[in-house]
C-alpha cells in the first residue's frame, strides 16, 4: 500500500486542497466577516467533498471508457504493494489527474459565480469610501468628529486605518484643528503647538465630512499654496 506520509499528501491534494483553493478564490468575491473556526472548516470541507465526488465520477467514467488509463482501485486494495509496484505509472497518473480536475472544477465554479457577482469585490469600509475613494479630484477632506464623551474635534484628515471592524480603526487629523468641549461651548482652535489629533474608532460616535477645493499653486507665490481654510463650526 501507499506509505502513510504519501497517503496523507495524496488525500490532502485530492480531498482538502480543492476546497481551500475555492475558498481562497471566493474571498475575492465577498467581504469577509468574523466567523468561527468551525464554520470556516465546515465551508471548506463541504466544498472539498463536492469537488472530490464530482472528480471521482468523472475519473470513473473515463476509466470505463479507457480501462488501462487509470489504476483499478479494487485491484490495488487486494494487491497492495505488489499492484502498486506493477502499476506505478497508472497510480501517479490517476493522482495527478484527480488533483488537476478537482482544482479545475473549483476554478470553473469560481469563474461562474464571479460572472454573476463580479470578478473581485473590494473590501472597502465606509471610511475608505468617504476619506479616499469618494473624494473629488482636487479636494481635501475635512471632518467634524463627535466622540462618545461629547467632545467635538474638527480638522483635515491626514490619514486613517480602514479596517472593517470599526473599533480597530484610527483617524488622524491635522491642522487646522479645533475642539468643542461640550454642547454649550463653541469651537476653539487648538494651540499651535498641537500638530495632530489621533482618534480611535471605538471613541467616535459621528463623523461629518466636507470636501474642500485644494488651493491651486500660484507662480507669483514661488510655488507656495495659500493658507488652508479654517474648519467650519
Amino acid at each position: 500500500m501507499i506509505p502513510g506520509t504519501w497517503l496523507a499528501v495524496v488525500l490532502f491534494l485530492i480531498v482538502v486542497a480543492p476546497g481551500l483553493f475555492f475558498d481562497l478564490l471566493g474571498a475575492r468575491r465577498r467581504v469577509e466577516a468574523a466567523e468561527s473556526a468551525f464554520r470556516e472548516f465546515g465551508r471548506v470541507a463541504l466544498g472539498s467533498l463536492g469537488f472530490t465526488l464530482v472528480t471521482l465520477v468523472l475519473l470513473l467514467g473515463v476509466r470505463w471508457l479507457f480501462p488501462r488509463l487509470f489504476f483499478d482501485p479494487r485491484a490495488m486494495l487486494l494487491g497492495g504493494n505488489t499492484y502498486l509496484a506493477d502499476h506505478y505509472g497508472q497510480v501517479i497518473l490517476t493522482i495527478v489527474a484527480a488533483t488537476v480536475v478537482s482544482h479545475l472544477l473549483a476554478f470553473g465554479l469560481h469563474k461562474l459565480l464571479a460572472r454573476r457577482t463580479g470578478e473581485a469585490f473590494r473590501k472597502v469600509s465606509a471610511w475608505g469610501m468617504a476619506f479616499r475613494d469618494g473624494v473629488p479630484a482636487g479636494h481635501a477632506v475635512f471632518v467634524r468628529v463627535r466622540l462618545t464623551s461629547g467632545l467635538v474635534y474638527t480638522g483635515q484628515v491626514e490619514n486613517f486605518t480602514a479596517d472593517l471592524a470599526a473599533a480597530d480603526r484610527e483617524l488622524l487629523l491635522t491642522k487646522p484643528l479645533a475642539v468643542k468641549p461640550d454642547g454649550d461651548s463653541s469651537l476653539t482652535p487648538l494651540p499651535a503647538a498641537y500638530d495632530r489629533v489621533l482618534l480611535r474608532g471605538s471613541e467616535i460616535e459621528v463623523i461629518s465630512v466636507e470636501y474642500r477645493p485644494v488651493p491651486q499653486r500660484s507662480s507669483t507665490q514661488n510655488g507656495e499654496t495659500g493658507p488652508t481654510p479654517a474648519p467650519s463650526g
